[in-house]
C-alpha cells in the first residue's frame, strides 16, 4: 500500500499562492479579473448609479483593493497592456 503524500497546511499553501501571483503578472491578472467580474455579475440592478457605466470601473476598483489587501500585489484592468515589450 503506498503513503499519501503529506500536504501543506493551509498557511504553506497561502504561500506558495501569494508568492505564485506576486512573481507572474499574467496569473495575477487572471485572479483581478475573475474577482472583477465576480464583483460586477452581484451589482444590483437597483443600485444607486442611473446607469451601469461605472460599474465595471468600481469592480475593477474592487479587485485591485482586494489583490493589494490578500496578496501585496498591484493590480489593474490595464496591467498588461505595456508588458509586450
Amino acid at each position: 500500500m503506498s503513503k499519501v503524500p503529506s500536504l501543506p497546511d493551509v498557511g504553506e499553501a497561502f504561500a506558495i499562492l501569494r508568492k505564485e501571483i506576486q512573481n507572474d503578472p499574467s496569473y495575477a491578472y487572471g485572479w483581478h479579473a475573475n474577482i472583477a467580474m465576480a464583483m460586477f455579475d452581484v451589482m444590483p440592478e437597483t443600485f444607486w448609479m442611473p446607469d451601469k457605466s461605472k460599474y465595471k470601473k468600481f469592480a475593477n476598483e474592487g479587485a485591485s483593493a482586494f489583490m493589494k489587501r490578500v496578496f501585496d500585489v498591484e493590480t489593474s484592468q490595464d496591467m498588461l497592456l505595456n508588458e509586450k515589450d
